[in-house]
């Protein structure tokens, strides 16, 4: 990533292409960029304890809702996704349950999510979406 520096305090800020021309969200890279900074912090966290031989499940996933999910969800309420953007979505909680829950493969996360009473991700795009919406009200 190529860095601009900012001439009255010089520090380098990284430049920034997830804005399309005429202004729009690039919401490709955005769920890219959020997918990787969330499995890093969730590789960081399982090295601290938040793995099945660590800390309890249920600790380990509230470490995931209030510190990693946070990441993914990041503008999530103020663009459109498609099918496969919210798969993609899906896919990175799904990887995070997995590592907290020491499931491997193919193994379903449903009832993970269930017995954590976490949302889908789809599900929780659309809750972020109405807040912003009522918010702006």
């Amino acid at each position: 990533m190529q860095t601009t520096w900012f001439l009255k305090i010089r520090l380098p800020f990284p430049k920034v292409r997830s804005f399309k021309p005429g202004g729009h969200l690039d919401s490709e890279e955005l769920i890219q960029r959020n997918t990787r900074k969330a499995l890093a912090t969730m590789n960081m966290l399982s090295s601290v304890g938040v793995n099945p031989s660590g800390f309890s499940k249920v600790l380990g996933t509230k470490f995931y809702a209030h510190i990693v999910r946070p990441q993914l969800e990041h503008g999530l309420a103020i663009n459109r996704f498609t099918v496969s953007q919210l798969h993609a979505l899906e896919e990175a909680q799904n990887s995070c349950i997995k590592k907290t829950y020491g499931a491997r493969g193919k193994a379903s996360t449903k009832v993970m999510l269930h017995i954590s009473k976490l949302p889908l991700m789809s599900e929780r795009v659309s809750i972020l979406q109405a807040q912003f919406l009522f918010r702006s009200l």
